[in-house]
């Protein structure tokens, strides 16, 4: 994932967005969890718990997206091309 030399932000985001999508789609919590950083954060807007919350640190993203995909099936993940694009 960090081979990412001469490629856009716009790519990168894409691509990131269409393996986030294929391993919750497949369930693959190993994946899922290869494209946390440790120390990262999960803003969830009232996307999958129907509330506003931070959660803190890749395996506690995993153990969150695992407890509500039950619920919401997700797919279709893309960035809005009226908004601000994804920058470093």
């Amino acid at each position: 994932m960090l081979d990412t030399a001469g490629e856009s932000i716009s790519a990168m985001t894409a691509r990131w967005l269409a393996q986030f999508e294929a391993a919750l789609t497949a369930a693959d919590w190993p994946a899922v969890s290869a494209l946390f950083h440790p120390e990262c954060h999960w803003r969830d807007v009232l996307a999958l718990s129907w509330k506003i919350q931070t959660v803190s640190g890749g395996a506690e993203i995993v153990a969150a997206l695992k407890s509500h995909l039950g619920h919401a099936p997700v797919s279709g993940f893309e960035t809005d091309p009226a908004r601000t694009p994804p920058r470093r």
